[in-house]
């Protein structure tokens, strides 16, 4: 793959079912694949993605990540406690098969330099939820998102958008009516995949996993060349 001129990534936090069953078929739709950063504990729950769908969205390009055992805050448990959330996690996530499990989001969005020097550890990346723009050497550790639980919120993120840029757009959960502050309708998920689609097939930006976007910028060498917005 070429360097793209910017690159877009879609990530879904806390692991809930409508990702795999609403989420996957919009993003497919439109030839894109996501990452999901479940929270390890509550995967198999009722409301929550199984191990079974994640091996299915993972089988289909998408990337499985880290979110933790149980979501608590890091920066207020001791080190202990922090190898505990992150290396069981680990472990789980490598015991199904899946490879995206040194890829962290941080619970709540929260970290500090203490838990990243424990963090680095474990994980290649880890993602916060901070908002701001960080140029030039953005740090693996702090990698910066946008919530996107509408299409008007897309719409802003995406003013940004001009060359050498990194935009993640962070979502939760997806469905029919948005009775969560944190849901993104089915409606304006399927509009944000249309633009993403149609700015991608004019050259604009390429979508990609955490995953691809560790492979092709951070192993290729290329971190330089982009900054992340959020």
């Amino acid at each position: 793959m070429n360097l793209p001129k910017n690159i877009v990534m879609i990530h879904f936090d806390d692991g809930h079912r409508s990702v795999a069953t609403y989420g996957y078929s919009i993003l497919t739709l439109h030839g894109i694949k996501g990452s999901v950063f479940p929270i390890c504990r509550s995967i198999n729950g009722k409301e929550e993605v199984t191990v079974h769908d994640l091996q299915f969205l993972q089988n289909h390009g998408w990337s499985i990540c880290n979110h933790t055992y149980s979501h608590k805050t890091l920066t207020k448990l001791s080190p202990s406690e922090v190898d505990y959330e992150l290396s069981s996690t680990i472990s789980f996530l490598r015991s199904h098969g899946f490879t995206g499990q040194r890829f962290l989001a941080y619970p709540r969005g929260i970290y500090n330099r203490k838990l990243i020097n424990i963090v680095k550890s474990y994980c290649h990346l880890a993602r916060s939820t901070r908002g701001g723009m960080l140029k030039g050497d953005i740090g693996r550790y702090n990698i910066p998102s946008l919530g996107t639980d509408s299409y008007e919120r897309y719409l802003k993120h995406m003013e940004y958008l001009s060359e050498g840029v990194i935009i993640t757009l962070l979502l939760h959960s997806v469905g029919l009516n948005t009775g969560k502050a944190t849901d993104t309708s089915v409606s304006d998920l399927s509009k944000i995949c249309t633009d993403l689609s149609n700015k991608r097939d004019k050259g604009e930006l390429e979508i990609l996993t955490i995953e691809q976007y560790y492979n092709l910028i951070i192993e290729g060498g290329h971190e330089a060349k982009y900054h992340h917005i959020k």
